[in-house]
């Protein structure tokens, strides 16, 4: 009703632009309403209540304390109510523009992966190639959840999905139902960083910082194959900690031969999809043409199977589910849309940066951890998308101009944001993979904090060595991936591994850990000292087992 009453009067309103009438207000108050408590029943109560915050302020501005961003004047509530719903600062501002543009054009693409069974097909590809490993069914976790989560660009249903088959086997060879809910709640949230669509985020990066859509994927590539390195790693520590022997006979009958994979027609029609897509985005045809090609070549391919045609029908059924999924993430970009309107009428949007840096004195790495305090609550309670969107206009403008570089700093903020997936006390993606392994949600989320670990190592490392960005000379981005990989590593082992004939204290993990942080610091000073208290943390543990990485071929209890 209320965006038909806009629809129905679009030349009057453009005729009196500015001049508002109250039947304009009444509608306007009526949408925001609507938008917020429809936000809410979806989302929870983040998003709302920001809302809320937002627009409370710029009615009421001059009674908030400068230092906390005081407005420079409240406005009336027709003025606030009109900006939000009538111009192009609010509902119809940069927000719903690049939801419109990006994100809902492959939100179906996915869906049209997952009809035409690319979904299944990842997942046998995953088995086949780890299934048959010692404690292979979490190894297939890592794997399947990194090749499903960049295209379906949320973590929560990628444990659906993954987890639904890859926890119960964990759980069959031994893995703890916490241990193997956190495994898949780590992998299937680092998916969404993994090129080459990260879930649309790659699009929505391009577009706030103007960029082709090559720099972003080239950017986020090395980090995301880290992240799934250092869960790889963890999860090989783990198996050997807890002495989990060879998998069982029923999973090895289960997992299928790698020759009868590739051999699946429905493969045919999953690398098509993708292999066009990506070849027409390193043409630099546009993102919306791209996707647009890319699912009428899969629709045409999906007629080589029997189960997974495209049938008008099914047609049919996909624009059903696509506009599902769009309907949701809509009316969170409408509520963004109160927030930014306020932000840019008040023009807090400009003063935030400096606010910040005031804060944290210009010091970068205060100003970082305080941006990662704000991620992470920020990221509890919305989709990882919208919560990249927010973080882009509010926060990443301060982090640039602390001196990280544009690309860096928008890849850092959209990390963090996506790690509160995994990161307590709300952590939606552990909450799944808990309901699955019918376990208890704390410790879940906290052993998926612990796989993801040495994620935040990486994040840090965004900041302050470009080179792992891809950015910068050849010499010192191979150095930079090579002394990221030996920190991911060891980050890893202290927080998963043990030591044959010693045990590694809480003290000692937390000198390893400080000195972990300190090699990700680009200066000769910080990473002198932190390499020497990684040495001297891991000194005595390294003595007594006499070799370090002997591991243990039995059960143990943990380090």
């Amino acid at each position: 009703m209320s965006f038909g009453y806009i629809i129905l009067n679009a030349d009057d309103l453009e005729f009196r632009l500015g001049l508002t009438t109250n039947t304009d207000v009444f509608f306007g108050v009526v949408a925001i309403i609507l938008i917020i408590v429809m936000t809410q029943r979806l989302f929870g109560w983040t998003l709302p209540i920001m809302a809320v915050v937002f627009l409370l302020y710029a009615r009421f501005g001059t009674v908030v304390p400068e230092f906390m961003g005081g407005g420079l004047s409240n406005y009336s509530v027709d003025r606030i109510i009109t900006f939000v719903y009538l111009s192009t600062n609010g509902f119809f501002g940069t927000v719903i523009a690049v939801m419109l543009k990006f994100v809902f054009l492959f939100v179906m693409f996915g869906v049209v992966l997952e009809h035409t069974g690319a979904l299944g097909f990842l997942m046998d590809l995953s088995r086949a190639l780890l299934g048959k490993v010692r404690g292979g069914p979490a190894f297939v976790s890592v794997l399947a959840s990194g090749l499903m989560g960049s295209v379906s660009g949320s973590a929560v249903a990628n444990v659906t999905v993954t987890g639904a088959v890859t926890i119960p086997l964990m759980k069959r060879i031994g893995f703890k139902p916490a241990a193997a809910g956190g495994i898949e709640a780590a992998a299937s949230t680092g998916g969404q960083f993994m090129p080459p669509i990260m879930g649309a985020s790659a699009f929505l990066i391009a577009e706030f910082l103007n960029i082709s859509y090559v720099e972003v994927v080239s950017g986020a590539l090395v980090p995301a194959l880290l992240f799934f390195t250092g869960i790889m790693v963890a999860v090989w520590m783990h198996v050997r900690r807890e002495g989990i022997g060879l998998v069982d006979e029923d999973v090895v009958t289960q997992s299928p031969r790698f020759r009868d994979v590739i051999r699946q027609r429905e493969g045919l029609v999953t690398i098509g999809g993708l292999g066009m897509l990506i070849t027409l985005l390193l043409m630099k045809f546009s993102p919306t043409y791209a996707a647009l090609y890319s699912m009428a070549a899969m629709t045409a391919l999906s007629w080589l199977t029997k189960e997974h045609r495209i049938t008008p029908v099914k047609g049919i059924t996909i624009l059903k589910d696509a506009g599902t999924s769009n309907a949701a993430l809509g009316m969170a970009a409408a509520c963004v849309g109160i927030i930014v309107g306020a932000l840019l009428l008040t023009g807090l949007s400009v003063r935030m940066s400096s606010l910040i840096l005031d804060a944290t004195g210009g010091i970068q790495i205060a100003l970082l951890f305080g941006v990662t305090l704000a991620s992470i609550i920020l990221g509890m309670g919305l989709p990882t998308s919208i919560t990249y969107v927010i973080l882009a206009i509010t926060l990443a403008p301060a982090v640039i101009a602390s001196g990280v570089l544009p690309l860096s700093a928008h890849l850092f903020i959209f990390y963090m944001g996506m790690m509160a997936m995994v990161t307590p006390p709300v952590a939606f993606a552990a909450y799944a993979a808990a309901t699955i392994a019918r376990t208890g949600f704390m410790g879940t989320a906290f052993q998926a904090l612990r796989m993801s670990l040495p994620a935040y190592f990486i994040a840090f490392g965004f900041a302050s060595r470009p080179g792992l960005t891809m950015q910068g000379e050849p010499a010192a981005i191979v150095l930079t991936i090579l002394l990221t990989l030996g920190v991911i590593v060891v980050v890893a082992y202290v927080t998963n591994g043990k030591w044959v004939g010693g045990r590694i204290t809480y003290a000692e993990k937390a000198i390893v850990l400080i000195g972990a942080f300190m090699l990700m610091i680009n200066g000769p000073l910080a990473n002198f000292t932190g390499l020497g208290l990684v040495v001297i943390g891991l000194t005595r543990s390294a003595i007594l087992s006499k070799g370090m990485f002997k591991l243990p071929l039995r059960s143990g209890r943990a380090a």
